[in-house]
């Protein structure tokens, strides 16, 4: 999330808690709201949207690709 959305995530936060979402009052806006700035050529408005668990995703192949080629030991860890 851009940090400018972080009115949005507060209100939302504290509606949930007054709403009675009893797991919302556990959380702090930090925990709820990661705010990581902008990314260059990521729009929701144009729908170029990309998710976190298909960077992380893309990430882990790249990783075992590389581990596969340099025939690493430590495999097992991320399979």
């Amino acid at each position: 999330m851009e940090t400018g959305q972080h009115d949005h995530f507060s209100h939302l936060l504290r509606m949930l808690v007054q709403l009675g979402h009893d797991w919302a009052a556990d959380w702090t806006l930090d925990e709820f709201h990661i705010k990581f700035g902008r990314v260059e050529g990521v729009s929701t408005r144009r729908g170029s949207v990309v998710l976190l668990r298909d960077i992380l995703d893309e990430l882990r192949q790249r990783v075992l690709d590389r581990m596969n080629a340099t025939n690493s030991q430590c495999r097992r860890v991320l399979v």
